[in-house]
């Protein structure tokens, strides 16, 4: 995946219990979809060994950088790692412009991935796969280019395979028996709890499958359900995942990362707002009727239930939205893009 005697890309990112793992997911997709092309690493603020299983099982390498909330230090310690070749891509929201400025005068070119649009952009290169956005929402350096919207959706191969090859055909019935509740990699508020206990409480409901993310601290909440009626599954591979998705019939998942791989594989889903920086999604999702609804985080029950009891037309609907939007083509367009940062 890595090419060794390629110019190198750093990743600067991090995750965890607290902040989730979105950051990380995001660069890893995009480490898959270039990966041919750069030697690639990864610095991480005091990674966690959640962390750094998921790099050492795709055989990243990994920089340990030191804890810190200091902005201006963070940058201090990741330009002790650059002799100015490099290729450096920021994926967080502590890299503001003073950030990009010192990595930018330290290595060959800067790319940001950016969902605040919060502040002058000093890179050479952002990407920002949330929903409609356009490059004239940003303030920036003239030379500054933009990959924008889901043409250039984050996620990793097996979702954008899943989804060049998704079925186009409509459903017949839409009877939500078994539900997907996945509320991202951490889940630090245990939403997923609340959305079982709510699902229980539907007869018409058979199972529950509970992906639970590797930052994720709230299995043991989930032990007194009965099997047969609730699964647990932890540390699935994107691969895993893309099975699971397409053998419900509907999920439940936050308005992140795994909004996007659903929406690809081609499931009903419901949104869930379960950060602020999510709300770009909700009206998204919303206008363009993607979802089949979205709720915020104090939702009742019934306001959960009425959102998967819709007809079958709305279903359908939905799903012909996606694929307008959702084509799994973007490892192919971000791919073709890097190549044309390289040397001739």
């Amino acid at each position: 995946m890595s090419n060794a005697n390629a110019p190198k890309l750093i990743f600067r990112a991090d995750g965890g219990a607290k902040i989730g793992l979105g950051h990380i997911m995001r660069c890893l997709a995009i480490a898959e979809m270039t990966g041919d092309l750069f030697s690639l690493s990864f610095a991480i603020q005091q990674p966690s060994d959640a962390v750094r299983h998921i790099l050492a099982q795709a055989a990243f390498d990994l920089i340990s950088l030191p804890e810190t909330a200091d902005s201006a230090a963070d940058a201090r310690n990741l330009r002790a790692h650059l002799t100015g070749d490099e290729f450096v891509l920021l994926d967080g929201y502590s890299f503001g412009a003073d950030y990009q400025k010192t990595i930018k005068r330290h290595c060959r070119k800067l790319i940001v991935v950016d969902d605040l649009v919060a502040w002058h952009q000093y890179a050479d290169v952002v990407i920002n796969h949330g929903g409609t956005i356009q490059a004239a929402a940003y303030q920036s350096e003239s030379y500054t280019q933009f990959l924008t919207g889901t043409a250039y959706a984050l996620l990793r191969k097996p979702f954008l395979e899943a989804g060049i090859h998704r079925s186009e055909e409509a459903l017949t019935t839409f009877q939500p028996r078994r539900v997907l509740v996945n509320l991202g990699g951490a889940d630090p508020d245990n939403i997923s709890h609340r959305v079982v206990e709510a699902l229980l409480s539907e007869p018409l409901v058979q199972q529950i499958v509970i992906v639970l993310g590797a930052a994720n601290p709230h299995g043991d909440s989930f032990a007194r359900y009965a099997e047969e009626r609730v699964q647990i599954r932890r540390n699935l591979s994107p691969e895993q995942i893309v099975t699971v998705i397409q053998s419900c019939d509907v999920a439940v998942v936050s308005c992140s990362t795994i909004s996007y791989e659903v929406a690809t594989v081609g499931k009903p889903f419901v949104g869930i707002l379960t950060a602020d920086n999510q709300a770009i999604l909700r009206t998204f999702y919303k206008d363009n009727h993607i979802a089949l609804g979205v709720l915020e985080k104090a939702f009742t029950n019934s306001e959960l239930w009425s959102t998967m009891s819709l007809p079958v037309s709305t279903v359908n609907n939905s799903l012909a939205r996606q694929y307008q939007f959702f084509d799994g083509r973007s490892g192919e367009r971000i791919a073709a893009f890097f190549r044309t940062l390289l040397p001739a």
